[in-house]
């Protein structure tokens, strides 16, 4: 799992890679495949277990948001 609301990279790389892909409805599973064109294009990913970050929940219904995570995948 890749969450952008907690990783640094550097924008050249991030630029590189294309950025986040704007095809995907409301942000779900975008930064996951961000984080897969970043390991593709050889980066790694280091896990910093120590460090923190606080979610806030998306407003639309579960089922809804199952419909956009379907489309997405």
């Amino acid at each position: 799992m890749f969450l952008t609301c907690n990783a640094s990279v550097p924008r050249k790389k991030i630029i590189k890679v294309g950025g986040f892909d704007t095809r995907f409805e409301k942000n779900i599973l975008e930064d996951t495949h961000l984080a897969a064109k970043l390991i593709a294009s050889g980066m790694y990913v280091v896990p910093i277990l120590e460090a923190a970050a606080y979610h806030i929940a998306h407003k639309a219904p579960k089922k809804q948001h199952h419909e956009k995570f379907k489309r997405n995948f």
